[in-house]
């Protein structure tokens, strides 16, 4: 993107020397992979009196030149959405074949099978403890807080070795990937990956989940007017309500992953 901190350095070292007459890249597509973007790279060189010249596409600067200059740089915009494309197909294909095409979540290692195809299977010292988890919330005596507690105690940690959010420990409860679900873009798909929480308990804890949910609600100690009906609107996951010493905002579930849409301030008491 136009945002890459070595790109942006660049930039304004030419906005502040005047003594910079050209700047040469490799190829077009390793600077831009859209027209916008490198529109307006050229045309923030251009204002300064500085030429772009590609190493490996040489364009005489006249309207043949930039003609094919542009050609070029609709190709590199094309490759790069044609790619997305491709990706996409290509874990479409794995989720159909019972393969999650990602990173599996905590208490699951990835590991090369006989086939040296990467497969997902449980991490024997994870595993334990995110069963573990399920069963103490399941007896309906901790909150979500007090879980991660105890769990962070007994070594559940999160990748940067701190105690889970209550947040983040309701969202790993309610991952079907532990019962050997996958899914993707909302629909289920059986894993082939070997399951660590039976489905009798899985569903316990779903049960418990959603009357802690209908607790904290109008009768809860804290009330949010858009609780379960608020949604992001660039990825269409549901917003959760939290409050900080900062105040009350509304947060994508989907933020740690893909979405990148900022909090949403609460507008009411």
């Amino acid at each position: 993107t136009i945002n890459r901190p070595e790109l942006k350095r660049l930039l304004d070292y030419c906005k502040e020397h005047k003594d910079v007459n050209v700047v040469l890249i490799h190829k077009i597509d390793r600077l831009a992979r859209n027209l916008i973007d490198y529109a307006t790279i050229k045309a923030i060189l251009k204002q300064k009196g500085i030429r772009l010249i590609s190493v490996t596409e040489p364009f005489d600067d006249n309207p043949v030149g930039r003609l094919l200059e542009n050609i070029i740089a609709s190709v590199s915009e094309w490759y790069s959405a044609n790619l997305g494309e491709e990706i996409k197909k290509a874990c479409f294909a794995k989720i159909m074949k019972g393969e999650w095409p990602q990173r599996p979540p905590l208490g699951y290692k990835s590991i090369k099978g006989e086939n040296k195809r990467t497969i997902h299977v449980p991490d024997k010292e994870m595993a334990p403890l995110v069963k573990e988890a399920f069963e103490l919330f399941a007896t309906g005596n901790y909150s979500l807080k007090t879980l991660s507690k105890e769990m962070y105690e007994r070594g559940l940690k999160t990748k940067y070795g701190r105690p889970f959010s209550p947040e983040s420990m309701k969202r790993l409860l309610k991952r079907k990937f532990y019962i050997g679900k996958l899914i993707w873009h909302g629909r289920g798909y059986n894993g082939r990956h070997k399951p660590i929480i039976e489905k009798e308990l899985f569903y316990q804890v779903q049960e418990v989940l959603k009357r802690r949910s209908k607790d904290s609600g109008e009768n809860g100690k804290y009330k949010f007017l858009l609780r379960e009906i608020a949604y992001c609107k660039s990825c269409g996951q549901k917003l959760t309500a939290e409050i900080h010493p900062r105040g009350r905002y509304y947060l994508c579930l989907n933020y740690k992953r893909k979405c990148k849409e900022p909090y949403y301030p609460s507008l009411f008491p």
